[in-house]
């Protein structure tokens, strides 16, 4: 209603309830079109004529034409129902009066943002285009009531955005529309208007488009579904690629691989024909004196440097299978080292009219390195520059060591090697002017550079074509630095435990070996062979480790003495040597040494070595133990040994029923006396003389129990004069009392 205060009521002929108030009318419509009926108000002011001071209270009446009459304060209104005219205005067409964006006006023509919104007056236009970023404006719109303009009511809706219509009734008669943040697209704004709210005009409309960002259109699209396209087909392009390429490196691996089998099972297969090349060369060579001398010499160093060949083929193999080679530190005296591996191309070097030129450090100081990596890295970097070198030319060696670095340097005056080509000469198989003489595998300096990774160390190459090259390597060393007196008798008491006699006249040398044997046997030690000879006959070692080349006697002759000696040939020898010629190999064998060694070693082989012969040792005392029969060369080392023991069971044999047999008679027997008797003995066996006469008669009686005798007869022919003392011995060895055994 117009105001809530009600002046009076009264209905027209038409059923319609009027309410007149203190500030105007009010129209009651009651409509009945949905099943439950519902009303609404169509009020009145005094800009539709009524007037201005309110009604006086129960003041209205209903005349007999359908008039009514209400009296006011300043005068009185009649109105019939029937001829209201308001109530069927129907107003025009809504027009649109004002567009604003950003809440500025935009007139006809104005630029906003270097673009024209309106290019004519917003009423005349039908529709408004705006970028992405233009989506916050405002649009007022006009009923053009010119009869009671508070009156006017709008309905509106922008399609797109509102679900349902928007009604208004602005004071002014003016109607706005604001909407803000839109999303980019085509939106139509509908706007309709009345003039009392029955009865609604025409709809106005206003088409409005909001351009989505360039990368929404359909062009960017377009172009995302190329770029995609494109991508997927890069993405197909480049794993098909891959998946060839990963398919061509495989075969090429594969190709590679079964190259390096090829290569690696030829070069197994050339060894056993190679051996037996180089050995019955090697002996034909001992008494051949012919003329052919010279030739057979030749055929044996090539079959000798074709099996170098095969050998670097095959630790090529093996670096490449298994990624690196172990390191074995050895302990080895430097200028004896150098001395060593370059000494053999001293002969090649008169050969080929070549001058070589050695500068080797005269000290003799021990260092660790490992010794045969070390060979083959000197040994391929003197061969390289023999081979390059013409006649005449000019090789040289300096080895020398910089604090705890072994600097080598090998130089010659050859060919050289071109600048660009000296980063890839260590690539495996790779060769200088292969068309050229004189070409190698591309093998050798591959080895060196896989060798010094191995060893921690370094190559350094400066080469010009015509004028030759220089190779300077770099390997760390530990240098041994004594810690113990140099001259050393012995460690521990000879009773406790393994006793070794180290014979080295190498002060340093020999300190090395006692430092690192003493922790685990007991040591002695001698000077020169004279001196270890009269040590072994003293202390009688279980070992003998001994230089061969030593003053006043040689460890040849101390080995030969040793093994000749009945008291003292089972002490195991085992000899050092830095010459590792087969002929000197074959003198220590020939003097019967257990093991023969080179200079510079590998700690932990002779270790091992020395544990072998230690179980090699026991396992022979075991065997006596355990065996019911004794065969004289299961248990000993030597053809001495084996004669001792075969007469020392002889002499026990023929003496089996003599109760009265002793140690005295046995060591008389065989000529020892009773002292030597027992390290020997003890030293076979690990049995005392008494133990070990105890322990043939036992073995023999129990031969005699199986072959059914009796206990007391058996007692009675291994020579026991008690019986019971016979079954005590007999359960001490077998663990059972003779009656037991046998049944």
């Amino acid at each position: 209603m117009v105001n809530n205060s009600i002046q009076s009521i009264i209905e027209d002929d038409k059923q319609q309830i009027w309410v007149a108030t203190s500030n105007g009318l009010s129209c009651v419509h009651i409509s009945e079109e949905k099943k439950d009926p519902a009303f609404f108000f169509t009020n009145y002011n005094q800009y539709d004529g009524v007037v201005d001071y309110e009604f006086v209270k129960n003041s209205v009446l209903k005349m007999n034409n359908g008039s009514l009459l209400w009296g006011g304060l300043d005068g009185f209104n009649i109105f019939n129902p029937a001829n209201n005219l308001l109530e069927k205005t129907k107003l025009e067409v809504p027009i649109f009066t004002q567009f604003e964006l950003f809440g500025k006006p935009i007139s006809p023509g104005q630029e906003f943002n270097g673009k024209t919104i309106l290019d004519k007056a917003i009423q005349y236009t039908s529709a408004i285009t705006l970028k992405h970023r233009q989506n916050f404006f405002s649009l007022s719109f006009s009923g053009l009531n010119y009869t009671n303009v508070s009156k006017t009511k709008y309905k509106y809706r922008l399609e797109g955005i509102d679900e349902n219509w928007q009604e208004i009734a602005p004071d002014n008669g003016l109607g706005k529309a604001s909407y803000t943040d839109l999303s980019p697209g085509d939106y139509t704004l509908k706007v309709t208007s009345s003039a009392n709210g029955t009865i609604w005009s025409d709809m106005a409309t206003l088409h409005i488009i909001i351009l989505p960002p360039w990368w929404k259109t359909w062009p960017a699209y377009l172009g995302y579904i190329v770029l995609i396209l494109f991508i997927i087909y890069l993405c197909f392009h480049l794993l098909l690629k891959y998946q060839k390429e990963k398919l061509k490196a495989k075969q090429s691996e594969e190709l590679r691989t079964l190259k390096d089998q090829f290569f690696t099972n030829v070069s197994h297969e050339l060894k056993t024909p190679l051996s037996l090349i180089i050995t019955p060369l090697a002996s034909i060579l001992k008494t051949e004196n012919s003329s052919n001398r010279s030739k057979l010499t030749k055929i044996h160093q090539s079959a000798i440097e074709l099996l170098q060949l095969v050998n670097q083929l095959l630790d090529v193999r093996k670096i490449e299978t298994t990624g690196k080679l172990s390191v074995n530190s050895d302990c080895c005296q430097l200028n004896q080292l150098l001395n060593n591996v370059t000494q053999p191309f001293d002969e090649l070097a008169q050969h080929k009219g070549i001058r070589f030129k050695r500068e080797i450090s005269k000290e003799e100081t021990l260092i660790f390195i490992d010794n045969e990596k070390f060979k083959k890295i000197v040994s391929n970097l003197l061969s390289n520059a023999f081979k390059f070198t013409p006649q005449e030319g000019k090789v040289s060696f300096i080895g020398e060591l910089d604090g705890e670095i072994l600097k080598i340097q090998v130089t010659d005056n050859g060919k050289g090697i071109a600048k660009e080509e000296v980063p890839k000469i260590f690539e495996r198989y790779y060769r200088s002017n292969p068309e050229g003489e004189n070409t190698g595998t591309g093998i050798g300096l591959h080895l060196v550079k896989s060798y010094l990774e191995l060893l921690g160390g370094t190559v350094n190459v400066t080469s010009a074509p015509a004028k030759g090259s220089t190779f300077t390597v770099r390997i760390p060393v530990r240098i041994n630095i004594p810690a113990q007196p140099k001259i050393l008798t012995s460690y521990k008491d000879t009773n406790e435990g393994f006793s070794i006699l180290i014979v080295e006249d190498h002060p340093d040398f020999q300190d090395f070996l006692f430092s690192e044997l003493k922790e685990d046997f007991n040591i002695y030690t001698a000077k020169n062979g004279l001196e270890g000879l009269e040590q072994v006959k003293k202390h009688h070692p279980d070992l003998v480790i001994s230089d061969i080349m030593m003053p006043v006697m040689t460890g040849i002759t101390l080995c030969h003495n040793i093994k000749s000696d009945i008291e003292i040939s089972h002490i195991p020898v085992i000899l050092l040597s830095a010459r590792s010629s087969e002929e000197s190999k074959l003198k220590g064998f020939e003097a019967k040494a257990d093991a023969y060694m080179d200079k510079p070693f590998n700690l932990e082989i002779l270790k091992q070595r020395i544990e072998n012969l230690v179980q090699e040792q026991q396992s022979r005392k075991e065997v006596f133990k355990n065996s019911a029969e004794i065969k004289p060369d299961e248990i000993t080392i030597g053809k001495t040994d084996s004669l001792f023991m075969e007469k020392a069971l002889q002499k026990v044999h023929e003496n089996m029923e003599n109760t009265a047999y002793s140690v005295k008679q046995l060591s008389s027997d065989l000529n020892m006396d009773r002292t030597g008797l027992f390290r020997k003995i003890k030293a076979i066996t690990g049995l005392s003389p008494t133990a070990f006469i105890r322990s043939i008669k036992l073995k023999h009686a129990r031969q005699l129990l199986d072959e059914g005798k009796s206990v007391s007869e058996v007692s009675v022919k291994v020579g026991f004069s008690s019986l019971s003392y016979f079954g005590k011995c007999f359960q001490q060895e077998y663990g059972k009392k003779p009656s037991d055994y046998k049944n």
